[in-house]
């Protein structure tokens, strides 16, 4: 199992794991209920709602020259 995206909403996850499953990939959102708690915790990629593909061989693999998004500029995490 891993983490494949870091969500800014629950909606936004939902939507996501939708997607995967209409590919006929499950996966999960975690963290979702902190939430409701933003403002008394910090907002960060452990508190967010985040996607987790359940089975890593339904991953791709994305090829080391990429090490940034295309479209935000956000650098590669070292695990992804």
């Amino acid at each position: 199992m891993r983490r494949v995206y870091v969500a800014r909403h629950p909606t936004e996850a939902h939507f996501l794991k939708g997607l995967l499953a209409s590919q006929g990939i499950e996966a999960e959102i975690r963290a979702e209920a902190l939430f409701s708690a933003r403002g008394e915790l910090p907002v960060t990629s452990d508190t967010c709602p985040s996607v987790w593909v359940l089975d890593d061989s339904q991953l791709e693999e994305l090829e080391p020259q990429f090490t940034e998004c295309w479209r935000c500029g956000t650098a590669r995490q070292n695990n992804e």
